[in-house]
């Protein structure tokens, strides 16, 4: 931890380290900054984001990924902020909330003040940038809400209006602002299965608001309903809707729409799930080849589907976005397979998916017997196949080819023999393909990067100087 003007070590720094170990949520720790300005902390492979405060300045955030048997070492430069002054208040009726947490959330989540009785709070470390940032705002009884606030390096300063465009408050010095929030809603009820009996489940609450007129923000809650099937979810805003998603072990998903308005959902009280039923299959190319690493989508598309209805949004900050628990994606194996589980009974259209394109569709049926064989959906002759091998990769295992094109499309395992094949592409414009490390993260090692159409055979040769670190390689056509 350093002072950005000075360069001097800050002793005392708070250091907020979210972690996300590979496949897990992110967790969040608050370590404190030696008298020489370090801190240290063992933690798994994984990403991390590092932020900083002190007094009156902010630091970061910073991004890094965490390496197996690596030191990561980061720097955070202290920047002096501007403070931030409002009020907190209840949004039907305008009292103030005393109690309030207020945080910049895009900068330090922990970074927080509290409101006063009176509803006011000062935040002294706003950062000064030319981008928005956030500041959220909760309480208990209460819903949470995001405004978005610019602070420029000069002092102007505006508040842009959540819902609203052509709504901005501005100023100069210190930025001021008055947040309302919503009362909470309460979600309660019981889940059991088609004989009555109670299941324990996951139970998530997940509905949108307005935080900018373009950009929506994310309200919800999670919990697991307990050993007699009961759950409660509290925290939630009462002025939008929310889609609730129940999951257990062995059985389909359900989904139930809570519209906006309601203080007290607890009429939510029970929920029936059926025993699960599942969809295996594989892709293949027009040459029977399995296609690796394409996306496949399934709707249902038979009555029942009428169990997940409409969403329209009926109050000003409520967003037209929930979960359409008719929809599930995943992408195919190195063997070109896949798997559905978690499903109803029913008809249900299965998509094959390239670039946002949809290559091929077809229509499915899905039965609780267990006994359906595998689905197989081969691409339309009019895809082409990008065949190639690397060559010189002896000394290397575990390696990839990624295909690009304004961004990652797809990758494919590069067998013993170096071969490999990444099928669904088109003849319009050529591809970036990389030769990379098996495993997926942002220090994934490239071994080689070269450019080559859908139709054209590449043969990628790795000049050696070692076997953890080829240099750059150069294509020749076969």
């Amino acid at each position: 931890m350093r002072d950005s003007v000075t360069l001097a070590p800050v002793a005392g720094a708070r250091i907020e380290l979210g972690h996300s170990a590979r496949d897990s949520a992110e967790s969040i720790r608050v370590i404190t900054a030696d008298r020489v300005g370090r801190a240290s902390l063992a933690l798994p492979p994984g990403a991390l984001r590092a932020a900083a405060w002190h007094t009156s300045s902010t630091a970061g955030p910073v991004h890094v990924e965490l390496l197996e048997g690596e030191a990561a070492e980061v720097e955070l430069l202290l920047v002096a902020g501007h403070e931030l002054a409002g009020r907190v208040v209840d949004a039907v009726t305008g009292a103030p909330i005393e109690g309030a947490t207020v945080a910049v959330w895009t900068f330090a989540e922990r970074d927080v003040v509290r409101t006063l009785d009176d509803g006011s709070f000062r935040h002294a470390r706003f950062p000064a940038s030319d981008f928005a940032e956030q500041i959220r705002v909760e309480a208990p009884g209460y819903g949470p809400t995001i405004r978005y606030l610019v602070v420029e390096g000069d002092g102007r300063w505006e508040a842009p209006s959540p819902t609203d465009e052509a709504l901005v408050t501005t100023g100069h010095g210190h930025a001021w602002i008055e947040v309302g929030l919503v009362p909470e809603v309460r979600i309660a009820g019981r889940v059991v299965d088609t004989a009555g009996r109670p299941l324990v489940a996951a139970v998530v609450a997940e509905g949108f608001f307005h935080a900018l007129p373009s950009i929506a923000s994310r309200d919800g809650a999670e919990t697991n309903s307990q050993s007699d099937g009961t759950f409660a979810l509290e925290g939630l805003r009462s002025d939008i809707g929310h889609s609730l998603i129940v999951d257990a072990p062995g059985f389909a998903r359900s989904v139930l729409e809570v519209p906006p308005g309601i203080r007290d959902a607890d009429e939510v009280t029970r929920i029936v799930l059926s025993r699960a039923s599942a969809l295996a299959g594989f892709v293949v190319d027009p040459e029977g080849y399995p296609v690796e690493d394409i996306e496949v989508a399934l709707v249902a598309i038979d009555a029942s589907s009428q169990a997940y209805p409409s969403v329209r949004a009926h109050r000003a900050m409520d967003v037209e976005a929930r979960v359409d628990a008719r929809e599930f994606r995943g992408r195919t194996s190195p063997e070109g397979s896949f798997v559905f589980d978690r499903l109803r009974e029913g008809a249900y259209e299965l998509t094959i998916v390239r670039e946002a394109e949809a290559l091929v569709t077809t229509r499915v049926q899905v039965d609780g017997t267990g006994d359906a064989p595998a689905v197989e959906v081969r691409l339309p002759v009019e895809s082409m196949t990008m065949a190639g091998r690397v060559l010189g990769a002896r000394a290397l295992t575990d390696i990839s080819v990624a295909v690009s094109r304004f961004g990652e499309i797809g990758r494919a395992t590069v067998d013993a023999d170096g071969r490999f094949r990444v099928a669904g592409l088109d003849a319009s414009l050529p591809y970036t393909v990389e030769v990379r490390a098996l495993r997926r993260g942002t220090h994934t090692p490239v071994y080689a990067e070269v450019e080559g159409f859908a139709y054209e055979p590449l043969a990628i040769q790795l000049e050696a100087r070692d076997a953890d670190y080829p240099r750059i390689a150069q294509a020749v056509s076969e």
